[in-house]
Parts: structure tokens; sequence; C-alpha cells
């Protein structure tokens, strides 16, 4: 037993760990991939799928449409009646 750890002592921490990398899914450092952009005046959390959503990505004031494509959407609440 003493002679495996040995072993593994003596070949280093070949393993990364995932806390110790800042990347993201992209696989470049965070700091690479820019800055977040503000959130405009006209647009707004969804509360159903908090998604950042805008008017104009409801559709038409006729039809209006839910941006994920949900059934029930809250963000269709804020066009009024």
């Amino acid at each position: 037993m003493n002679t495996i750890l040995r072993d593994r002592i003596a070949a280093g921490d070949d393993i990364e760990d995932d806390d110790e990398t800042n990347e993201v899914e992209t696989g470049q450092p965070a700091e690479m991939l820019g800055s977040v952009t503000p959130r405009r005046e006209d647009e707004w959390l969804c509360e159903g799928c908090f998604l950042l959503v805008s008017k104009s990505q409801l559709g038409s004031r006729k039809e209006p449409r839910c941006p994920s494509g949900e059934e029930i959407c809250p963000s269709l609440d804020r066009l009024g009646p």
C-alpha cells in the first residue's frame, strides 16, 4: 500500500480540478469572451422561462407568441388588453 501511495505522490497531480479552471463551455477562458451587454429599457426577465425578453420577440399584437414556445407565457401579460 505504501508503494502505491509513493508512486502516486511521485507521479504528481495529473488530474485537473474543474474548480481550478476559469473556462466556459466554449473552451475559451472567461476573459476572452468579452463583456455582457446591459439590459435595455424595453427588456425584462420572463418569470416563466427566465429569458431576457423584449416586445419585438412576442410577435404581432393580434397573435402574440411566447419567444420560447410555451403555451402559458407570463410575458404575454405585459402586452395588456
